[in-house]
């Protein structure tokens, strides 16, 4: 097997593509393959393996606290398959999509949003064990809309459910809370 053909099968046949970007060709093919019925189950599948559950604690001294909570539900793909985005942000209807180098990001931090994607994992669960990180963004979500992120003892709790995570926490975190 030469070289190029070896490439080309590795990278999958962009010898034959018709034109510069498959990106509109990916994009219409997942349209006419995921019909509505069939678009909430993939989108679960599709975010076990790719998305994020975010949950960003930071040091800002222009909070009460000192402290900046926020959320965001984020997928992270090579930019060869950015059409996936495009086609799950027309699906969901929100979210905004950046470039950096050869990734592309697909994400939204907005409650509403936020929101919506938890009733969505709620309705149609998570199998792997990103359902564990899930259940935690959901509950810092619900302690975010209760307000209790805006009182010392809401941060810590959700410092500590943080610490759960898959990542759990950054060193400057486990210095600042280091009870948790």
């Amino acid at each position: 097997m030469s070289s190029l053909s070896l490439r080309c099968t590795l990278t999958g046949f962009e010898r034959i593509y018709q034109v510069n970007n498959p990106t509109p060709l990916l994009y219409n093919h997942l349209s006419t393959l995921i019909n509505d019925s069939s678009w909430k189950w993939w989108f679960t599948g599709f975010s076990d393996a790719e998305s994020t559950f975010y949950i960003s604690i930071r040091r800002d001294n222009t909070y009460k606290l000192k402290w900046k909570i926020s959320l965001s539900f984020a997928i992270k793909l090579h930019i060869r398959d950015i059409g996936i985005l495009y086609f799950i942000k027309k699906q969901l209807g929100i979210g905004i999509i950046n470039t950096s180098g050869t990734f592309c990001h697909y994400q939204f931090r907005d409650m509403q949003g936020l929101g919506m994607i938890i009733d969505h994992f709620h309705n149609y669960p998570l199998i792997s064990l990103k359902s564990v990180d899930f259940l935690i963004f959901k509950n810092v979500f619900e302690l975010i809309k209760r307000g209790e992120h805006l009182h010392l003892m809401g941060i810590q709790n959700i410092v500590a459910l943080k610490a759960n995570q898959n990542r759990g926490l950054s060193n400057l975190l486990k210095i600042a809370f280091p009870n948790v």
